[in-house]
């Protein structure tokens, strides 16, 4: 192999390809980026996987010249690391057997490439059929917060997109919460998958956030790709979160409309109340035209208030929750946010064209501060020695 190519754009694009890569001691090929040179076509393909996931970015036009063709391997993290300390503009790789001279300015990096005949081979087809989506990563990142990160549940480990061409839908649930995101004319077509979390997160730091992506499934891959960049992974084989079938069961019984800073800043207000030893848990209630949300803590009780329209009042006691549950999407709310309490507690908060459903919990369970045993004896002396 012998090629020059612009260094800062090989840097970006082996940070992508880096994504994917894990360290494997059975496989220690996964845990580099294998960079291929094509001299017919003047293509440079750099490929990064952990086995579930494949990323390939494509380099052409004028800033890449390959001489000679070859293949190499190398580790993700050592790439990215040389390209960044490299001075040059221009990057060289010349390949000797297995070991390559990487250059660039006055510096020259020798390293050995791995196997490239061991890295794993993505033979995934095109889809013949694909939808076209726009605005995938608003869509999920207003979901990707309610799916479980624990590995002993499967189930809960997976986001479910949904594409229509008129509203297409993200939903996830890790057990504890449901969330569930809309996007109006975010997708040309129909489609629907199961993505696993990591996928997703992987997907969201490499697709371009504005311009589009074509999506289609084969061979129990989803594939996303534009002209630079390819994104493949494995489907779960997990049903769909059953999001209507748990909205029917709910009979709102209290309502209140807020604003969704506002209402956050009081949240952040109480919990900025608790102590490490205390149980964390919030109390919710909406009386009159005001929204409360309170807690008791071991230094005492803590309350803070929002003005409320259209308030439909909740019991005197309210219904507690656990405060991780809700901080996620507080965080994420903009403008009206809707609280919707039904009968037995249960919320559903409502904000821009998102929701998440949280079910109650008990009343916290206070510790009363410790006393300090021991009295404290008077200071003897001196007022000065007593005001220094």
């Amino acid at each position: 192999m012998i090629v020059q190519i612009n260094r800062e754009l090989l840097h970006q694009a082996a940070k992508v390809a880096a994504t994917a890569a894990v360290v494997n001691r059975d496989m220690p090929e996964i845990s580099g980026i294998l960079m291929e040179a094509d001299e017919d076509i003047g293509e440079i393909q750099l490929t990064g996987t952990n086995i579930r996931t494949f990323i390939r970015k494509r380099l052409q036009g004028k800033d890449v010249h390959i001489e000679k063709g070859g293949r190499i391997v190398l580790k993700a993290r050592l790439f990215v690391e040389m390209l960044a300390r490299l001075d040059g503009e221009v990057v060289s790789f010349k390949q000797y057997g297995p070991e390559v001279w990487i250059s660039s300015g006055s510096a020259t990096y020798t390293v050995v490439s791995m196997s490239p005949d061991a890295f794993p081979k993505f033979d995934v087809p095109f889809p013949e059929e694909t939808v076209s989506i726009t605005g995938i990563h608003n869509l999920l990142r207003r979901v990707l917060y309610a799916a479980s990160c624990q590995d002993n549940q499967p189930t809960l480990q997976g986001i479910s997109i949904d594409l229509q061409k008129e509203s297409s839908r993200a939903s996830a649930a890790d057990g504890y919460r449901m969330a569930a995101g809309y996007s109006p004319h975010c997708s040309d077509g129909e489609l629907h998958v199961v993505l696993h979390n990591k996928a997703v997160q992987t997907l969201l730091r490499i697709a371009p956030k504005n311009d589009p992506l074509y999506v289609g499934v084969v061979n129990r891959y989803a594939v996303f790709f534009n002209r630079e960049i390819l994104f493949a992974t494995m489907l779960l084989n997990e049903p769909p979160v059953p999001i209507n079938a748990v909205l029917s069961h709910i009979k709102p019984s209290a309502y209140a409309l807020v604003d969704a800073k506002n209402f956050f800043s009081a949240y952040y207000v109480i919990a900025n109340s608790f102590r490490a030893t205390d149980d964390l848990c919030v109390n919710l209630k909406v009386l009159e035209a005001t929204a409360f949300i309170g807690a008791e803590t071991g230094s005492g009780k803590v309350q803070a208030k929002v003005k409320a329209e259209k308030a439909k009042p909740t019991s005197l006691e309210g219904s507690n929750y656990s405060p991780r549950l809700l901080v996620d999407f507080l965080q994420r709310a903009s403008g009206p946010l809707e609280l919707i309490f039904d009968e037995t507690g249960f919320l559903i908060l409502k904000a821009n064209q998102s929701f998440c459903a949280v079910p109650p919990r008990g009343p916290a369970r206070t510790q009363a501060p410790e006393k300090k045993n021991g009295k404290q004896g008077k200071r003897k002396g001196k007022k000065e020695d007593i005001a220094a």
